[in-house]
C-alpha cells in the first residue's frame, strides 16, 4: 500500500474498531486502569491449550458466545454465518493470556464489508488484530490476478493507536476458497504475524512512537464475523470494511477448525496491582486451580475443569439437535425445532433458528421453560 494512504487507513480501521465496540463485540466488564478492585481475571494454568471444532457438536467448555448469536459445530469447524443484518456471531475464550503465541485454522467470510476477525484484547483495552475483509477493504484490483488477498494487522496500547499501527497487506492466497493458519506470537517486548507459519510483521517497542504503548495486560481470543459495511453503519466505517454489503447476498460464513495456545505464562488468574496496566504492575497467580492433564488433548482437558454448558432439562425441551442453539442473556438455550419456541420462526436454513425478538433480562420464559 502507498505510504500516502498509511494515515487514513489508519483511521478509518479505528472507526472499524469503533463499530466493533458499539455492536458490543468487544466489552471489559471492569478496566483496571479506571476502576479499583477489579476481580483477578481467570487465566489458564497449563502451557498449551488446543481444540480441534470439527470434532465438537455444542459450546465447548472454555469458550463464551455472544448473547442472541449462533455459532454451528459440526464436522467442517465452528461456523460464524452472517445471515441477517446485525448478525456478529462471535466466540471467546473465558480465560485470559499474558503471553504466548496461538494459531487459529481459518477460512474467511466473502462479501463486500463483511469482516472476519481473530482478535486478542483486554480490560485495558490492549489489542492485537487480524482483521479480514471479504472484499479486502476494497483494494483493487479484486480478485487479485494472482489470487493474493489484503488482510489487515492492527494493534493498540490501551485503546492508542498511530500512524502505521494498523497494515494492509497482500498475504494470502484467497483465504475465502481456502483455510490458512493465522498466528500471532506476543509479549511485551513484541508482536509478530504469522501466516501459514511464515513471519508477516513484526513489532517492538522502538517501532512505536511515545505516545503510544505495547499491549502489555492479558489478553482473551475472540473470533467471529460481523459486518462492517451494514448500510446504517458510519461512512468511514463501510469506507474502511470496503464498501455496503448486500444484505440479501448471504449467509456469509467464516469457518475456524481448530485454535492451538501457546501459554509462557501459566496462572490460575491475573491480577492488577494499581491503575498503570503495565506488565510490572501484573500479579501472575498460580494457586488455587486444577492443572489439566497434560496426557489428555487439551480439549478435553478443558473439559475437564469446567462444566457442561448449560440448557433446558425439562422434557419439552429435548436436546437431540446442538445445531439449534442460541444464548440468551448469558444462557445457552438448545431446541430440536423452531416450532417449539415462540420466541423463533424458521427461516431460508432449516438448520437455524431465527430471532424475533430482544431477549430482556432477567431470562424470559419459552415453551413454558424458564431458561437456565
Amino acid at each position: 500500500m502507498p505510504t500516502t494512504n498509511k494515515l487514513y487507513y489508519g483511521i478509518v480501521s479505528v472507526l472499524g474498531i469503533a463499530a466493533r465496540l458499539a455492536h458490543g463485540q468487544l466489552y471489559s466488564d471492569c478496566n483496571p486502569m479506571l476502576t479499583d478492585g477489579c476481580p483477578a481475571k481467570k487465566g489458564w494454568p497449563s502451557s498449551n491449550y488446543y481444540i480441534d471444532f470439527t470434532k465438537e457438536t455444542s459450546l465447548p467448555a472454555n469458550w463464551i458466545m455472544a448473547n442472541y448469536e449462533i455459532v454451528n459445530f459440526n464436522a467442517k469447524g465452528a461456523e460464524f454465518s452472517f445471515v441477517n443484518k446485525g448478525d456478529a456471531p462471535n466466540l471467546w475464550t473465558d480465560f485470559y493470556m499474558l503471553g504466548g503465541r496461538y494459531d487459529v485454522v481459518m477460512k474467511i467470510a466473502p462479501g463486500v464489508g463483511v469482516i472476519s476477525s481473530a482478535v486478542l484484547w483486554g480490560d485495558t483495552l490492549d489489542e492485537i488484530d487480524w482483521e479480514f475483509s471479504g472484499n479486502q477493504f476494497g483494494h483493487e484490483p479484486f480478485p487479485s490476478a494472482d489470487g493474493m488477498h489484503v488482510i489487515q494487522t492492527n494493534i493498540f496500547g490501551q485503546s492508542l493507536s498511530w500512524d502505521g499501527a494498523a497494515t494492509f497487506e497482500p498475504w494470502v492466497l484467497k483465504p475465502y476458497e481456502q483455510f490458512h493458519t493465522y498466528s500471532v506470537e506476543w509479549d511485551a517486548d513484541f508482536i509478530r504475524w504469522y501466516v501459514d507459519d511464515k513471519v508477516m510483521r513484526e513489532v517492538r517497542p522502538k517501532d512505536i512512537p511515545s505516545h503510544s504503548k505495547m499491549p502489555q495486560g492479558p489478553m482473551k481470543l475472540q473470533l467471529g464475523v460481523w459486518d462492517g459495511g451494514d448500510p446504517d453503519n458510519g461512512y468511514w466505517t463501510k469506507k474502511w470494511a470496503g464498501g455496503e454489503t448486500d444484505l440479501k447476498g448471504g449467509p456469509y460464513t467464516t469457518w475456524v477448525k481448530s485454535v492451538n495456545i501457546t501459554n509462557k505464562y501459566p496462572a490460575c488468574s491475573y491480577k492488577y496491582n494499581g491503575k498503570s496496566g503495565l506488565r510490572d504492575s501484573i500479579e501472575i497467580i498460580k494457586d488455587g486451580c486444577e492443572t489439566p492433564d497434560a496426557k489428555k488433548p487439551a480439549s478435553s482437558a478443558s473439559s475437564s475443569t469446567a462444566g457442561p454448558v448449560s440448557s433446558a432439562t425439562s422434557s419439552a425441551d429435548a436436546v437431540s439437535l446442538p445445531n439449534f442453539q442460541r444464548q440468551h442473556c448469558g444462557s445457552t438455550r438448545i431446541i430440536t425445532s423452531c416450532a417449539e419456541s415462540p420466541g423463533f420462526v424458521s427461516s431460508d436454513d432449516t438448520t437455524r433458528c431465527e430471532r424475533v425478538f430482544q431477549c430482556p433480562c432477567p431470562r424470559p420464559v419459552l415453551s413454558g421453560v424458564q431458561l437456565p
